[in-house]
């Protein structure tokens, strides 16, 4: 029986060119791939663990938007939207937010790799590849060769090259809160309309200065979105440097909000119109505007991780 079960132990290990014995190379088949997010490769938790670290655990709080990475003793606690993450160690600034993408929540791979006891490193060559190792154990998966998303405002900040704006058609601009992670938007009463508006460069009323980017190789415009009540309602649209100031572009409402984080996914195809083609999204301005139309009450919404996906 002992020699039986040294013979288990040692299959799928093979010995290396020094005389070492060491495992096999696993490849990791991804349902949801890893994602090239802001120069970081971000994956989906739960299907890493499972790959990996079958021993590890992921708690989720949904009242707090909050999990919990655990092996051992070690731990890394992060909440959804923000680079503020808490390790067993102490504070750690993460280098993007945790997000969800398709519904799945997905958090910086060399975080969740320093939780886990895995060393990561990087393969170049005609098939690039990322390598997890654990003592004798390792596994690869196929490196993201692009950006799948391009994050507009995510963590406590938006990302460079982006500026925002409030204005109401009583130029109201004191109704915004920074809560360092989302956004509050408590849009007063007695207004004829309001809109927050993210713009490539910076806010100006200057056409002619306005910068643009090219969002032409994307899907989808998505963000996160709840209400202090529940049942209000926003549109959410996109704009180039020479749309007219009317509030005709082509947008698309998010009602029905509920006190707690949704993720709205916009197909771009659905903004557009007579007037409005779909050649603009190679040259937008607004890169997300949240418009309060008229007849819209006094409201209170949240909002974060503004991106684009594909």
């Amino acid at each position: 029986m002992r020699r039986k079960l040294g013979l288990m132990m040692l299959m799928g290990l093979v010995v290396g060119t020094a005389g070492t014995v060491q495992a096999e190379t696993k490849a990791v088949n991804f349902a949801d791939p890893p994602l090239l997010w802001a120069g970081t490769v971000l994956v989906p938790v739960r299907e890493l663990l499972a790959a990996t670290a079958p021993d590890a655990t992921l708690t989720w709080d949904a009242a707090t938007q909050t999990a919990v990475v655990a092996r051992g003793p070690a731990s890394l606690s992060m909440v959804l939207g923000s680079v503020t993450a808490q390790r067993d160690t102490g504070p750690e600034t993460l280098p993007v937010a945790p997000a969800t993408h398709h519904d799945t929540f997905y958090a910086p791979l060399r975080s969740l790799a320093g939780v886990l006891g895995l060393a990561v490193g990087y393969e170049g060559g005609a098939a690039p590849h990322l390598t997890l190792s654990s003592g004798p154990d390792s596994w690869n998966f196929p490196a993201p060769r692009q950006e799948q998303v391009r994050l507009i405002y995510s963590g406590p900040t938006l990302s460079p090259g982006f500026d925002m704006g409030v204005n109401t058609s009583e130029g109201r601009t004191d109704w915004m809160t920074d809560h360092q992670g989302f956004m509050e938007a408590s849009y007063p009463d007695g207004q004829t309309w309001g809109a927050i508006f993210i713009v490539t460069g910076k806010v100006t009323g200057e056409m002619d200065n306005r910068e643009t980017t090219d969002a032409s190789g994307f899907k989808y415009l998505a963000l996160d979105l709840k209400g202090a009540a529940g049942g209000e309602k926003v549109s959410v649209g996109i704009k180039t440097p020479t749309d007219p100031d009317n509030g005709q572009e082509p947008k698309h409402v998010a009602g029905g909000l509920t006190t707690n984080w949704q993720t709205v996914s916009i197909p771009l195809a659905g903004l557009v119109g007579n007037g409005y083609p779909k050649s603009r999204f190679g040259k937008l301005y607004v890169v997300c505007e949240l418009v309060f139309e008229p007849g819209t009450p006094a409201e209170t919404i949240f909002f974060r991780n503004i991106r684009f996906e594909k």
